[in-house]
């Protein structure tokens, strides 16, 4: 938790890996480990940081979300800066380890970068909605600005001068559930962009790759350490992951592209992914409900992937 944040970006990465290829060993350290963390959230002031400290979350929600939720209602929110106290935003600070990690990664998924992330953390909250936990369900998150202290109503243009005299912006509270819920829609939304501009992209990218063919050639020519890496790590968590993270730092994703063509996580087909869990809701009578809460467009979306 006292780790600088740069430092802290760094090591997310290598506690995901030791979660996902040491599970029995890690076991006995989970709930010192995710009370760390969870102060580390509390703490954290850059987004970047957040959004890799949520992937260890979402990792530890695919291996037992339910167990994940459990242990967090039953931890304490962290006192201190950044802890349990609330900053004048209208939501009530957080009490309990569960409401400070959710409040954040309600706050700061949009923030989370890299497909392979995005697939994590977007899959681990449906695995967390799926559950219909009772604990979510107590659970209040920001939601839209409402007023600021000083009567302004929100939508009125601010300016500095203006906020400076009014004070904080003061927001709604509305339930976890539901929050988790316009997230997914948005990620589908999101993804639905992203595959409709795909066939405009994709002229460009084969410009792309084709100047860097030569490139790449010389480089699978040249001696380079890059030809072994992949095979180093199929056998395991060891000291060539540690190194390879230690020495080549967090710049170079091509040590992170191994990882993550090898973690079944990868294999997830998202949208059906979604699609199932979100059907399970529907089956229960609970999906109506919370899809009330959304707008037209994210209502229309999970419409659409149910079909």
């Amino acid at each position: 938790p006292d780790l600088e944040e740069g430092g802290a970006v760094f090591a997310a990465p290598l506690l995901g890996q030791m979660l996902r290829r040491l599970p029995a060993q890690m076991a006995p350290l989970l709930p010192e480990v995710v009370s760390a963390v969870v102060t580390r959230v509390g703490t954290a002031r850059q987004p970047n940081l957040v959004a890799a400290l949520l992937s260890i979350f979402a990792r530890l929600a695919h291996a037992d979300a339910n167990a994940l939720v459990s242990l967090l209602a039953g931890m304490p929110a962290p006192a201190g800066p950044g802890g349990g106290s609330g900053d004048g935003d209208g939501v009530p600070p957080a009490a309990s380890a569960l409401e400070l990690v959710m409040r954040a990664w309600m706050g700061f998924q949009p923030d989370v970068q890299g497909a392979f992330d995005i697939k994590l953390t977007t899959s681990a909250l449906a695995l967390l909605l799926h559950t219909a936990h009772p604990a979510l369900h107590a659970v209040g998150v920001r939601g839209e600005l409402a007023v600021s202290s000083g009567g302004v109503v929100g939508s009125a243009p601010r300016t500095r001068s203006r906020a400076k005299a009014a004070g904080p912006e003061v927001y709604t509270v509305v339930p976890l559930p539901g929050k988790m819920l316009e997230l997914l829609a948005d990620a589908v939304l999101e993804a639905a962009e992203v595959a409709a501009g795909d066939g405009d992209d994709a002229e460009w990218q084969d410009e792309e790759d084709d100047g860097n063919e030569d490139e790449d050639d010389e480089k699978d020519a040249g001696g380079g350490d890059g030809g072994g890496r992949t095979g180093g790590l199929a056998g395991g968590f060891g000291g060539d992951l540690l190194e390879r993270l230690l020495s080549k730092g967090i710049d170079d994703d091509d040590g992170d592209d191994a990882d993550e063509a090898e973690d079944p996580i990868m294999a997830i087909d998202t949208a059906a992914f979604l699609a199932d869990r979100l059907r399970a809701l529907h089956g229960a009578g609970q999906l109506a409900a919370l899809a009330a809460g959304l707008n037209p467009s994210q209502q229309r979306a999970l419409m659409t992937l149910l079909q």
